[in-house]
């Protein structure tokens, strides 16, 4: 009995020692490459649907007493996304 629990002992803690590894390796890796794309200027993340310019309509459209489901629907964007930009 003994042996066969050092055995799946020994087979689960080998297990887990590769996976660990291969964990730091694959964490070493992405901080790698995400440090050089931010070196060549490259920053990672979706693109804000709502550019410098729409914002200056939207704070021009509310001055106006426009509501924001209008200014939302003009502008192609979400009122949440609007809400969200605009405080």
């Amino acid at each position: 009995m003994a042996t066969g629990r050092s055995w799946l002992a020994r087979c689960f803690i080998g297990d887990s020692a590769v996976d660990f590894r291969y964990s730091c390796r694959r964490l070493l890796k992405m901080t790698a490459g995400l440090s050089a794309a931010r070196d060549r200027g490259r920053i990672g993340g979706r693109p804000s649907s709502l550019t410098a310019a729409k914002k200056r309509q939207a704070n021009k459209m509310r001055g106006d007493c426009v509501p924001m489901s209008e200014i939302a629907e003009v502008l192609g964007v979400a009122r949440s996304t609007l809400y969200r930009n605009m405080q």
